[in-house]
């Protein structure tokens, strides 16, 4: 079993964890898939000028880096970059005809509910990674996922972002929303999350991150597009991210029901995420350096 998400102050404080933040751990590797600075929600995700940097990649995987006007995020996530994390999930490798959906940010009254009346007509299961504030607004909704046989994950109290939130202060939101939800599933808002964040966190929970990113948050995707996203990325085993947000209603209420249909007409089935067991995720690791050469 995970040690429990009740960890104790003094936990925080355990050198051999060295959880400071380094000055170099505002910056990230300088791999061509990665860049320094802000930009929209995803893993890796980037501010970048076009013109300025070179994507020495091949036209299969060109096709899918979405791009908007001011920012840049991958639709699929490379194995480069899986390959940097290995400790965290980013699909079920099982050859098994299975789908997993996840649903960052909710629980939210105007959204959640009606995503679960489309995943019921399709018996499907999914996972909600919940963001701790909003399950202690509306825990009748929190519930309401709960009972009807989903699986429910941390995703901090208040949505923040690991590369710009001191240590002490993102582990304490961590733990001040698995005081809401009980789950030993974490995805960090944004799939950002620092080297000794993540080393921390791994010994209570499992780092739950995606292959296929819907772009669902993007204003300037259509949903046309956006289900073009998941269809074309989609294999047997993906971790698929969407949003029961307000910011991404419009675009799911033309996506989800769509992509139940075309999904299960194509023999897949829909699953929570699968749970790692203990030896895992938290057999030590050394954290990859994202320090340049």
């Amino acid at each position: 079993m995970f040690q429990s998400s009740f960890w104790s102050e003094s936990d925080l404080h355990e050198k051999k964890y060295e959880i400071k933040t380094a000055p170099w751990q505002r910056f990230v590797h300088r791999d061509r898939f990665l860049a320094k600075g802000k930009g929209s929600p995803g893993f890796p995700h980037a501010k970048v000028n076009i013109r300025k940097r070179r994507y020495s990649s091949e036209p299969s995987e060109l096709k899918n880096l979405l791009l908007s006007p001011f920012t840049m995020y991958l639709v699929r996530t490379p194995r480069i970059i899986q390959s940097l994390f290995p400790r965290f999930t980013w699909r079920n490798s099982d050859h098994e005809k299975v789908v997993h959906l996840t649903f960052d940010d909710g629980p939210i009254p105007e959204v959640t509910p009606w995503v679960l009346e489309q995943l019921a007509r399709y018996d499907a299961r999914a996972t909600f990674f919940c963001v701790g504030h909003n399950v202690e607004k509306h825990p009748d909704i929190y519930e309401q996922v709960v009972d009807r046989g989903h699986l429910t994950g941390n995703h901090t109290y208040n949505h923040l972002d690991g590369w710009n939130t001191d240590n002490m202060i993102y582990l304490r939101n961590v733990r001040k929303a698995a005081r809401m939800v009980n789950s030993n599933l974490f995805r960090p808002p944004y799939g950002r999350i620092l080297p000794s964040q993540a080393h921390f966190l791994q010994r209570h929970y499992q780092i739950v991150m995606w292959d296929v990113l819907s772009g669902d948050f993007d204003p300037h995707l259509s949903p046309e597009d956006c289900l073009a996203n998941v269809m074309n990325n989609v294999r047997p085993g993906s971790i698929v991210v969407l949003h029961d947000s307000l910011k991404s209603f419009a675009t799911l209420q033309f996506v989800l029901p769509r992509l139940l249909a075309e999904l299960d007409a194509q023999g897949y089935r829909f699953d929570v995420v699968p749970q790692a067991t203990e030896a895992e995720v938290l057999v030590p690791q050394a954290m990859p350096s994202l320090l340049p050469a």
